[in-house]
């Protein structure tokens, strides 16, 4: 299976737990998108920028990482991004504290 098949698989995942339609996800996009381009790229049909890919994670309330590698985040973490105002809007530090846990993970083994 080709990495935008895995990607896709985990946005439509994501999408429907949220109770979301495509075209909801699409219009909730800085930049909306048609549900046809939703479905293309849910297909792994079309590919997305990491921008692009970084702003559905946020609307989906998923972690960039689970997007691309399938990394499950800690609830805990989501919770806190939410949450605190430093933190709720800035996807960097999402990543940035994904990272650090995996480091630690990898380090403790």
């Amino acid at each position: 299976m080709k990495k935008s098949e895995e990607i896709g698989k985990r946005i439509k995942k994501s999408r429907e737990s949220k109770k979301m339609t495509q075209t909801e996800l699409g219009a909730a996009l800085s930049t909306p998108v048609t549900p046809t381009a939703i479905s293309l790229y849910e297909d792994g049909k079309r590919d997305l920028t990491i921008e692009a890919l970084s702003e559905i994670a946020d609307k989906l309330d998923v972690s960039l990482g689970y997007l691309i590698k399938g990394q499950e985040e800690d609830v805990s973490i989501r919770v806190a991004l939410r949450t605190d105002p430093k933190l709720k809007d800035n996807p960097q530090a999402r990543d940035q504290i994904n990272d650090f846990i995996e480091f630690m993970k990898n380090k403790t083994k």
